[in-house]
């Protein structure tokens, strides 16, 4: 399959569509301004003319074109600002798929400077695993997926996750859908970017209600609004005195001061969550009316209860727009005649006392969605990619052409590789530039995107659930008083407390002790190396000092790989493929040279 061939053409398709449907909102536009004059001009001129009965039949017409035209402008809007954001999300997708992910949301408030490898793995921030992977614009959506991507689950879940991105990956039309609809309301103006009126809204609907039942207000506001209609058609059909009206209206009005703390207070906890919950009903509604056969997918369906959690969601949707409205100036006058606030505080308790419980697990669930959406999108572009296979034998990392999934297709060198055996530390020797460290970082991402639930950048991949260290990146900092060296030797002392707790762990440790004199460094390097083979863990150390490479001339644990480079006509040469054995090639005075540095031996 040609994927950018089939991309450009949603793009083309969505186009065509917003195009179509902004010509329609255009022409509604136009329309609604001039039923509005002709509106005004039938007030004008009928009601100057004498003829009520006419006046009152085409006020009424009028009214309700303009109704429709409403109607039909908001739909046809909607489907212009969907269309809009499919193809925005289609183009998202070519620039992902060349790597080009500039602009893209990179999930940097997610970065810790102690976490075992984020930072290392290159898994947020610019040109990040993340900004390759995430695709929703939910921020639940998006930390839960951070957090898939910054721990190991077990292989149950992880294996029910790859079932559900299989068959997401067969659902684009869907699934883009989906990402659409989410995107066309969180993208409003007014719409809260952090989120935080969804915290709000749990914590809302957390707060338990002292009130049980409120049949009493509800009777009284059902009788006192019946009083309030009779006397107001007796008033304009009987001839009784409008007196009885306003003071009937004004003892409604000292009434409702009964529930106006409360309601004011219910209010504004809830409709700063409007968008947010009309975001998760659309998304709701989708996901009860779609089909699923993977496991994980419906499970997730049958936590929605049926629809009911969508009815549910209808009607605090509903909540949420009246106390919304509960400033507006018909609202005040409108709620001592049909005394609003009794009903609506009856209907607010009402809801919370019978769906409090469940809207947390409904709204996880389409966080949970969205995730698998995202990885779902990732594998259909990396098509070539593979799903890893889980292990039962401790300490196995196998793979065929393993690749970086952040270097181009073009560009990219994949290797063979693999490490069996509890203690083995492959010490990994090369010249400057060769390709160590990429290689490093090469086999934690994709171990990272293994235990997500995506596809690897591998032909084939197998490993046992691990915990993932790094060392790589380490630096100073002068607020802490703290050196590169210092900085590295907390970060190694850290990973043997982190090993000492027994889980099985794969650790990458980039140049060890690069920070002290060659002495030092070997002694150090040698030392920690010994030191780790004990340990219920394996992995990789790189290193200039070709003489730790001597450590597997009488330890079977350790094991020699390289990567080399050649030089022709003063040119260096690499071809970052990992080779057995020590490093058989430097160049780092022919890199000076070719900086300009004049090099001279003695």
């Amino acid at each position: 399959m040609n994927i950018t061939k089939s991309l450009e053409e949603r793009i083309n398709n969505s186009d065509k569509k917003a195009s179509f449907y902004a010509t329609r909102v255009r022409t509604l536009s136009f329309f609604r301004v001039i039923t509005f004059l002709a509106f005004i001009a039938n007030l004008v001129i009928l009601y100057n003319s004498g003829f009520e009965n006419l006046y009152l039949i085409t006020t009424s017409l009028v009214l309700i074109l303009f109704i429709f035209l409403i109607i039909k402008h908001k739909k046809y809007d909607y489907q212009l600002q969907l269309h809009r954001e499919l193809s925005t999300i289609n183009k998202e997708e070519i620039a992902r798929f060349k790597l080009k992910l500039d602009g893209l949301y990179n999930g940097a408030e997610f970065e810790d400077d102690h976490h075992p490898y984020s930072q290392d793995l290159d898994i947020f921030g610019e040109h990040s695993l993340f900004q390759l992977i995430n695709r929703s614009p939910l921020k639940r959506a998006r930390l839960l997926l951070a957090n898939w991507m910054k721990s190991k689950s077990s292989v149950e879940t992880t294996m029910m996750r790859q079932e559900a991105v299989r068959e997401l990956g067969d659902k684009q039309d869907w699934t883009q859908n989906l990402l659409a609809i989410a995107r066309v309301i969180v993208n409003k103006k007014g719409f809260n970017k952090e989120n935080t009126e969804l915290e709000e809204l749990f914590e809302w609907a957390d707060q338990p209600e002292k009130s049980k039942n409120l049949l009493g207000l509800r009777i009284l506001g059902t009788v006192l609004s019946l009083i309030n209609l009779t006397l107001l058609g007796l008033t304009m059909f009987d001839g009784l005195p409008y007196q009885f009206f306003v003071f009937s209206f004004l003892i409604n009005a000292v009434l409702l001061s009964i529930t106006y703390n409360r309601c004011k207070e219910l209010g504004e906890q809830l409709n700063q969550s409007h968008l947010i919950i009309r975001t998760y009903l659309k998304l709701i509604e989708a996901i009860e009316t779609e089909s699923f056969d993977s496991r994980k997918l419906k499970q997730l369906k049958s936590d929605l209860n049926d629809g009911q959690a969508s009815a549910a969601i209808r009607k605090l949707d509903k909540l949420a727009f009246r106390f919304s409205a509960r400033a507006g100036f018909f609202y005040v006058l409108l709620s001592p005649v049909f005394m609003l606030d009794f009903h609506l505080l009856d209907q607010a308790v009402k809801w919370k006392n019978t769906e409090r419980s469940n809207i947390r697990k409904w709204f996880e669930v389409v966080d949970e969605i969205n995730a698998l959406i995202s990885i779902s999108g990732y594998a259909y572009l990396v098509q070539g990619h593979v799903f890893p296979s889980f292990s039962s034998q401790e300490f196995t990392l196998k793979g065929s052409a393993i690749g970086h999934p952040l270097i181009e297709s073009d560009k990219r060198v994949s290797n063979d590789f693999e490490i069996s055996r509890k203690g083995e530390v492959v010490i990994i020797t090369g010249s400057n530039m060769s390709g160590k460290s990429t290689f490093e970082r090469t086999l934690g991402i994709n171990i990272v995107l293994a235990q997500s639930g995506a596809p690897v950048c591998a032909s084939a991949f197998e490993i046992f659930p691990m915990d993932v260290f790094t060392s790589m990146r380490t630096k100073d900092n002068l607020e802490e008083s703290t050196s590169s060296f210092y900085a590295e030797l907390k970060r190694l002392r850290t990973l043997l407390d982190h090993v000492e707790e027994n889980p099985v762990t794969f650790y990458v440790i980039d140049e060890v002790l690069k920070g002290t004199n060659s002495e030092d460094r070997h002694k150090g390097a040698v030392s920690l190396a010994r030191q780790l083979s004990k340990k219920n863990c394996f992995g990789l150390i790189s290193t200039h000092d070709l003489s730790l490479s001597q450590l597997a001339d009488d330890d079977d644990l350790m094991v020699n790989f390289s990567f080399n480079s050649t030089i022709e006509n003063d040119k260096i040469i690499f071809d970052y493929k990992l080779t057995p054995g020590p490093c058989r090639s430097f160049n780092a005075s022919k890199l000076m040279e070719n900086m300009g540095i004049i090099v001279k031996e003695g």
